[in-house]
Formats: structure tokens, sequence, C-alpha cells
């Protein structure tokens, strides 16, 4: 399911983007809970177990130069930054490693197969378009603790009640939310909010999302508007 959505700048007034409408987060247990009810021979917990075994032994080996192939795609990790000379050192300040995902030719021919229903323009509320990693410069894909997280979208204005209202940081793994509201924010603008990154906060990946009373009048909404980022975002120690 796609919806359109207006660019901030565009060359022809009918011009749209289009975002994929997210159904759902899955997290590993409900993966497994899915299998053991397709497969009533299968054990949850032995699945579990096994599955983060492997899971360890693929992270050991990718954090060793390996390239691996595991689930849906290959993970390897490459170098960022710029050495002078042949016999330059690693310098933390200027050099980092990075991981690459690529997807399995699985995963882009299942891709392919995809029946794609666009339902129109999404209503025209709040709405995230991207979230960029201050520490990293990294766009819709990192989190650093007690690092700048600057979020750019259309009617983000954290207003209303704060108990209702607020950016949450949801750990796929754990299902634990951090809560940063209004008060804590270093920019709040209807299309750009800035902030610092809780810390600390458990390593894995996480799920933004807003909620606010903004509109464009005198009066606020009745009720909170949510908007939920459409990317994960990894948190690495």
């Amino acid at each position: 399911m796609v919806e359109l959505f207006d660019f901030n700048f565009k060359k022809e007034p009918d011009e749209r983007y289009g975002q994929v409408v997210i159904s759902n987060t899955v997290r590993v247990d409900d993966l497994i809970k899915k299998v053991v009810t397709s497969r009533t021979d299968l054990n949850a917990a032995t699945l579990k177990n096994a599955f983060e075994l492997i899971k360890d032994a693929a992270l050991s080996e990718i954090l060793n130069g390996a390239s691996v192939h595991f689930g849906l795609s290959r993970h390897s990790l490459s170098v960022r930054g710029v050495f002078k000379g042949d016999l330059a050192q690693w310098d933390p300040q200027c050099h980092a490693l990075e991981v690459n995902a690529v997807p399995s030719a699985e995963l882009r021919n299942g891709v392919k197969q995809v029946k794609v229903i666009v339902r129109g323009k999404a209503a025209s509320g709040t709405r995230i378009n991207t979230v960029t990693d201050l520490s990293t410069g990294q766009c819709n894909t990192r989190l650093t603790p007690g690092g700048g997280l600057h979020i750019k979208g259309h009617k983000l204005k954290l207003v209303g009640n704060p108990t209702q209202n607020g950016i949450t940081l949801t750990h796929l793994s754990s299902g634990e939310t951090y809560h940063v509201g209004a008060a804590q924010l270093l920019v709040n603008m209807p299309t750009e909010l800035m902030f610092v990154v809780p810390t600390p906060l458990p390593a894995g990946q996480y799920r933004l999302a807003l909620s606010t009373q903004f509109s464009q009048t005198a009066t606020l909404r009745k009720r909170p508007q949510t908007a939920v980022f459409n990317h994960l975002l990894e948190l690495a120690q």
C-alpha cells in the first residue's frame, strides 16, 4: 500500500512522491510464533535459542571482517574516512567502520512480485520526512546516544498535553519506549525538530514516532495526531 505526498519543492504542481504504508512492526518473537502456529512440531524456545546462536555467530564473523549471508541480506563492513600516506594509521577521530546490508536475491525477486496499490494522496497531517543523526551525518539510519537528532517534515511542532504528546523511541526487541517531550527540544518548529538523544540507551533498532496536537490555527487539535517514521533507526554501542 502506497500513499502520495507533495514535494517541498517541485517543478510541476501535480508531482507527488510515494511512501509505503507500514502495515505492522514484527519482532523475532512474532515470527517464531507464526512459524510454530503453522508447524506444530517445532518448539518456540528451541527456535528462539537457535536463532540467537546463529545471530551471535553471524555477528562475530561480521566484526572479524567476513561477508555474511544471514537471513534476507548480506552483511559486511566498509571504511569511512580518508587516510594520508601509505603508512597512515587508524584514527577514530577521522575514520569509522560502517555496516553494509545488501538484499538477497530471494528478497529482490520477492519485491518484484509484490502487487502495489496506490490509495491516493495521504491525509494532510503530521508527517516525518527525514531523520538525520547529527553525530554521523547519516540520514534515516542511525541514532547516537547523547548526539543530536534532526527531524524534518510537516506539522511536527510539539504542543498540547505534555503527557500525551512527544517523540517516542521504541526498542524493537524489548518493546521499551523512551519519551522526549517538548521541554527537551532544542528546536520546535512546524517543519523541523531537534533534540539530544537520551543516554544511555541499549543498542538495537528503534521505531521513532511523534504525537502532537499542533494545527495551523489558534485552536489545538482535540486529539493528538501521531506520525510513525517509516525507517528503523539503528543504535550501535
